[in-house]
């Protein structure tokens, strides 16, 4: 089965199964990708079950890339990183740290940045979606901001995934 086709069946949205029809692999698909939404996504879904290594790894890799923004988070506004914080000591197995605290961190790093936009948003945003929802405050930045952001995002999670993540090969 094709990338794209193992796309559609994992029900991913119509732009990336369109998107990567173009290449011949999930690989060739990977190395391109300027999406870092749609790379922990695919991760995400096929990381295995909450608590599982390969889900732990994946949780720190999305921490890494929503650290990536914290430089614009509004000062003083410490609950981004908190959530951050919580997420990645969760997944090194810390004893005093459960999902349930995670969560409430969350809530409170989205609660944070209700309304609020940054050239870092939506690369923060794909690594919310994988570990934490963390929404970083901020101004409206140009396209130009937005694209480097989800460019170097891209780039750090290849660092950690040089291959798609596989249910077959353990992470």
């Amino acid at each position: 089965m094709n990338f794209s086709a193992r796309l559609r069946k994992m029900c991913a949205c119509s732009r990336a199964i369109k998107w990567t029809r173009q290449f011949k692999s999930a690989q060739a698909a990977w190395d391109a990708s300027e999406r870092p939404d749609w790379m922990l996504w695919y991760a995400a879904k096929v990381c295995g079950p909450q608590g599982s290594a390969s889900h732990r790894k994946l949780v720190l890799v999305a921490c890494a890339c929503a650290r990536t923004g914290l430089r614009f988070v509004a000062k003083g506004e410490k609950r981004p990183e908190t959530a951050i914080v919580l997420a990645e000591r969760w997944a090194n197995h810390d004893p005093m740290v459960s999902m349930a605290d995670v969560s409430v961190a969350i809530k409170a790093a989205g609660a944070a940045a209700v309304g609020k936009t940054s050239d870092a948003a939506y690369a923060a945003d794909a690594a919310a979606h994988a570990a934490c929802a963390i929404y970083l405050s901020g101004t409206t930045a140009p396209y130009a901001a937005w694209r480097g952001a989800m460019l170097r995002t891209a780039t750090l999670v290849r660092k950690h995934y040089p291959k798609p993540p596989s249910r077959r090969v353990a992470q």
